[in-house]
This record gives structure tokens, C-alpha cells and sequence, in this order.
């Protein structure tokens, strides 16, 4: 389901075109499902959960220390996701490195914004 929501969200802000959902879910597609690097606006490919957070403090991290650049990093997560292990080793890194902007719980889904 989270598929098919994420590929009607890329196809509705024009990043494909509204015949790529025939294609959703088949290997050959860029709508295969989870987004992959290969897009041009994908930076990291999914996998375990609880990773996609640590990423982003990881990215938010060389964003304001390292390159001192003004971009915002975003992580999407849904609640069962939230009770790895190491999603709450990413909130003490964000945390100490005050790299945690804010956060919204909406629709059991966790919405993080770094800067």
C-alpha cells in the first residue's frame, strides 16, 4: 500500500508520467517499490527498518557541520518502524549533535525535519 501511495505522490508532483502506474510493481519499472538511487532524486535505497532515520541524521549531520549548507533533510516513518533499536541510537546522535529540528506524529507516521 505504501508503494502505490508513494508512486501516486511521484506521479501527481509530475516526476512520471501517469502511464508509469501500469508499470508499478514490475521489476523493469522505476515504480518497482521502494525508491531506489537510480531515480535522480533518490539518495539513499531503503531496506531494514529503522534505517532510513539514521541515514537522515547521518545527512543532516555533514549538512550543518561538514558542508555548513542551508538544505533541510526529511525522514518518513511509519510507527512499527519506530520501535528499532537503532532509530533510537539516530534520536541520541540527533540529539547530542542538534541536528533535530522538530518533530510531527500524524496518522501513525513519524515526520522528522533536520536542518
Amino acid at each position: 500500500m505504501v508503494t502505490g501511495i508513494i508512486s501516486l505522490l511521484l506521479i501527481s508532483s509530475g516526476l512520471f508520467p501517469t502511464s508509469e502506474l501500469l508499470k508499478l510493481r514490475k521489476l523493469d519499472s522505476d515504480l518497482e517499490g521502494h525508491p531506489t538511487p537510480r531515480l535522480n532524486f533518490v539518495d539513499v535505497a531503503t531496506g531494514s527498518l529503522g534505517q532510513g532515520l539514521s541515514v537522515g541524521c547521518g545527512m543532516a549531520y555533514c549538512g550543518k557541520v561538514l558542508d555548513k549548507a542551508p538544505y533541510r533533510t526529511y525522514v518518513l516513518m511509519g510507527d512499527g518502524e519506530a520501535m528499532e533499536g537503532n532509530v533510537w541510537e539516530a534520536m541520541t546522535f540527533a540529539g547530542f549533535y542538534k541536528v533535530w529540528k522538530a518533530k510531527k506524529k500524524s496518522f501513525h507516521c513519524f515526520f522528522f525535519f533536520f536542518f
